[in-house]
């Protein structure tokens, strides 16, 4: 959400002001520097917006909430039960076991939440009728439907 990233820290830095807290917003434009500056320096600063997110829940859990491997993008939450749960998580063997086990962790982030969450919905999937689609977990459409010729 790159192009959205300075509408949306105004509208946290409005909404944050407007309880008594004080922000300043530092922009940085240059993307590699932003990543250099998150991923090799662990600057961010006391809120950072994070403009991109794994395709993934696990790599979301394990890249940026999980303390169990320090990755780069875990900025130092720690939560007891939420680790618990994501080990049982990463244990799960089917996919609905597996869909629970993280249902129960998105759970817990809910309730003992790292950071304030802003979510920017903008893309629409959208197919004739009779045309079957799936978005993967690696963002690949697939569409399979009826073959229709107008010509």
């Amino acid at each position: 959400m790159p192009e959205h990233a300075q509408k949306i820290s105004r509208f946290v830095a409005d909404s944050l002001q407007a309880v008594g807290f004080t922000v300043n917003i530092e922009l940085e434009t240059n993307r590699p520097e932003y990543a250099r500056s998150i991923g090799l320096r662990e600057y961010v600063g006391d809120l950072a917006l994070f403009d991109s997110t794994p395709n993934t829940t696990f790599r979301v859990l394990d890249d940026k909430i999980s303390s169990s491997n320090n990755a780069t993008w875990w900025l130092g939450y720690h939560d007891d039960e939420f680790q618990e749960l994501f080990a049982r998580a990463r244990k799960a063997l089917t996919d609905h076991k597996r869909a629970q086990a993280y249902a129960a962790c998105l759970e817990r982030v809910h309730q003992n939440p790292p950071w304030l969450y802003v979510a920017h919905l903008h893309v629409v999937w959208a197919t004739r009728p009779g045309v079957a689609f799936n978005v993967g977990p690696s963002d690949v459409l697939t569409l399979a439907g009826e073959e229709k010729s107008d010509l």
